[in-house]
C-alpha cells in the first residue's frame, strides 16, 4: 500500500499540472473509487496542491511545467519516486505569487455561489479564501487568524458586514469577539459585522449552525432565520434552514425565545420548535444524539424516507441524486451517513437495510 500511496500522490501532481497521461488517470480513479484510504490521501493531496494561486503558476511558469515533466520521466525510470518532492517544489515555485497576491479581491457572485472554497465577503467588496489564506492574514487593522478550520479576530472599531460561506462537503468554525462560536454545518452562510456596535447582536444565517452564545445582558443576541427571528439569552443551540419555509431550532442549554409571525415561544433545554410555513410552531423534546450529529461527521437518521437521506448527500459530497425508481422514495430508513468515507461506502451502507441499488456517473447518484 505504501507503493500504491507513494504512486497516487505523484499522478496527483501530475493531474493538477496536466501532465497525467490517460492511463495513469485511469488508474488513479479507479484507486479513489475502490479504495477509501485512497480516496481520502486523494482530497487531503488535493486540498493542499489544488489552489488557484499554483493553477495560476502552472498556467504561466513553464519551469514549474518542466519539474513535473522532469519528475514524471524519473518515475518512469525508477518505477518509484518521493513524489512529494515534485510538489514542494511547485510550491516554492507557488510562493511569491501565492503570499504576494492579495486574499481579499473582489470574488464575482456567480463565483461565490458555486465556490467549493470557503469564502469570506465583506461588504467593502473584498473577498478573502480562507480555504487557501494563510494562518494569520491582515485585514486593514485587524488580524485574522485561519487555522484548521477555525476563524478568529479581535474587535476593532468597524461598519463592515461580512459574510461567512461554507460550500458543500466542509464545515467551519467561526469565533466572534465577544466570545460567541458558531459553527456553520455544509452549504451554509453566515452575515454578521465585524464589530457588534449597536444595542444588539444580530446575525443571520442560512442553513445549519450550532451555536454557543456568550451573555450579555446589556447587548442581547438575535439570529434572524428565514420567517423568524431567535433571540438568544446566552446560551447553546443548534438551526436548521436547510428546508424551505421549515425552520428548526433545538435548545441545548440555556433560553431562547423563537417569534414567528409577532408570536413568541420560548424554549427549554431539550426542546426544539419547528416552524413551518402556513402551519405555525410546534414545540417538542428532541435527541440530541440524532440533531447534533452533524458535528461529529456523522448524520443519523431514525426511521426517515430515503428521499429524506438523500437530502445529505448534495450537501456533504458535492452531488447531484435522482431517485429513478419513485417508490424508493418512501422508503424508510435507520443508519448513518459518514460525511469523511467516499460517498459510494456510505451508499453501501444503506443497500444493507433497504432495498434499492445506485450507480455514480457524472458525479449523479442515481438510485434505482
Amino acid at each position: 500500500m505504501e507503493m500504491n500511496n507513494s504512486r497516487i500522490e505523484q499522478l496527483i501532481v501530475e493531474e493538477l499540472a496536466g501532465v497525467i497521461s490517460p492511463e495513469d488517470r485511469d488508474w488513479l480513479h479507479r484507486q479513489i473509487d475502490i479504495d477509501a484510504d485512497a480516496h481520502t490521501l486523494y482530497q487531503h493531496k488535493r486540498e493542499i496542491l489544488h489552489t488557484e494561486a499554483l493553477k495560476q503558476v502552472m498556467r504561466n511558469s513553464p519551469a514549474a511545467i518542466n519539474i513535473v515533466h522532469r519528475e514524471r520521466r524519473r518515475r518512469i525510470r525508477i518505477r518509484r519516486i518521493a513524489s512529494w518532492s515534485a510538489a514542494a517544489a511547485i510550491l516554492l515555485l507557488a510562493g511569491a505569487y501565492y503570499f504576494s497576491s492579495s486574499f481579499r479581491q473582489p470574488i464575482p457572485p456567480a463565483a461565490l455561489a458555486n465556490s467549493k472554497h470557503i469564502i469570506l465577503q465583506l461588504s467593502d467588496g473584498h473577498s478573502i479564501d480562507l480555504s487557501e489564506a494563510p494562518q494569520q492574514l491582515k485585514l486593514g487593522a485587524m488580524t485574522l487568524q485561519n487555522t484548521q478550520g477555525y476563524l478568529s479576530y479581535q474587535a476593532v472599531s468597524s461598519n463592515t458586514m461580512a459574510t461567512l460561506q461554507v460550500p458543500p462537503g466542509k464545515d467551519y468554525r467561526l469565533l466572534l469577539p465577544d466570545g460567541s462560536e458558531i459553527t456553520l454545518n455544509a452549504a451554509s452562510t453566515l452575515q454578521f459585522p465585524l464589530t457588534f456596535t449597536g444595542n444588539t447582536r444580530e446575525v443571520t444565517i442560512n442553513g445549519e449552525a450550532y451555536m454557543k452564545i456568550a451573555p450579555n445582558a446589556q447587548q442581547p443576541f438575535m439570529v434572524h432565520l428565514p420567517n423568524s427571528t431567535v433571540e438568544v439569552l446566552g446560551t447553546a443551540f443548534n438551526v436548521n434552514t436547510y428546508d424551505r419555509g421549515h425552520v428548526q431550532v433545538a435548545l441545548v442549554e440555556g433560553a431562547v425565545r423563537m417569534k414567528t409571525n409577532d408570536k413568541a415561544q420560548l424554549l427549554q433545554p431539550g426542546e426544539e420548535a419547528i416552524y413551518k410555513e402556513g402551519e405555525g410552531v410546534i414545540v417538542r423534546p428532541f435527541d440530541a444524539d440524532y440533531t447534533l450529529s452533524w458535528r461529529k461527521g456523522k448524520h443519523i437518521f431514525n426511521d426517515v424516507p430515503l428521499e429524506e437521506v438523500m437530502k445529505v448527500l448534495p450537501r456533504w459530497f458535492g452531488v447531484q441524486v435522482v431517485i429513478d425508481t419513485a417508490r424508493h422514495a418512501a422508503m424508510r430508513f435507520t443508519g448513518v451517513i459518514d460525511r469523511y468515507q467516499p460517498v459510494r461506502i456510505s451508499l453501501e451502507r444503506l443497500k444493507y437495510t433497504s432495498d434499492f441499488d445506485f450507480y455514480i456517473q457524472d458525479n449523479v447518484v442515481h438510485i434505482r
